[in-house]
């Protein structure tokens, strides 16, 4: 038996098993890691299928936008991923690339007025279809705006799922 750090434990130690036992055991883990191996391979063939597909409904950045948002979920995701984008800007400024006259990207407060914050959370929380959850209390500015922002991400949800008008897309196609 091997532990989770890979080393051998009992009777499975080399020096302890004859030769036949050796042959035996080495037989029985290639047939568990060749079921291993073919489950990775069909594992990384669908992971591959999903990128070709998400490439196709999203285009060319779809699929980091998406790795940047599971890196946001994670809790050093935000400040790793603040950090890659300042030393891009370095670098641009390095190279005279205009990035416009904000003195600070990334503040370390955010200054938006509470309904607009407020509003943004609820529609990224309403868009990635979680259950309705207002942080804000009733008697602040930035519950009602919550409230909405969630409301208009779930009607975007809805907008997805239902039946897709061809005539119209059609016309909109033609003109």
């Amino acid at each position: 038996m091997a532990t989770d750090d890979g080393k051998a434990t009992g009777p499975q130690l080399s020096n302890e098993m004859s030769d036949d036992q050796r042959a035996k055991l080495t037989f029985q883990l290639r047939d568990k890691y060749l079921v291993a191996l073919d489950a990775k391979k069909r594992a990384d063939n669908a992971l591959k299928l999903l990128g070709k597909e998400i490439k196709a409904d999203l285009g060319k950045g779809g699929l980091q936008d998406i790795k940047d948002m599971i890196r946001l979920s994670e809790p050093e995701g935000e400040e790793a991923l603040r950090e890659e984008m300042e030393r891009r800007v370095r670098v641009m400024r390095w190279l005279a690339i205009p990035i416009g006259a904000q003195a600070d990207l990334f503040p370390k407060d955010d200054r938006r007025p509470i309904t607009e914050r407020a509003f943004a959370e609820g529609k990224k929380s309403g868009l990635a279809g979680e259950t309705f959850r207002n942080p804000y209390h009733q008697t602040n500015d930035g519950h009602k705006a919550y409230e909405k922002g969630w409301q208009e991400g779930q009607s975007v949800i809805l907008a997805k799922m239902a039946p897709l008008d061809t005539a119209a897309a059609a016309d909109s196609l033609a003109n």
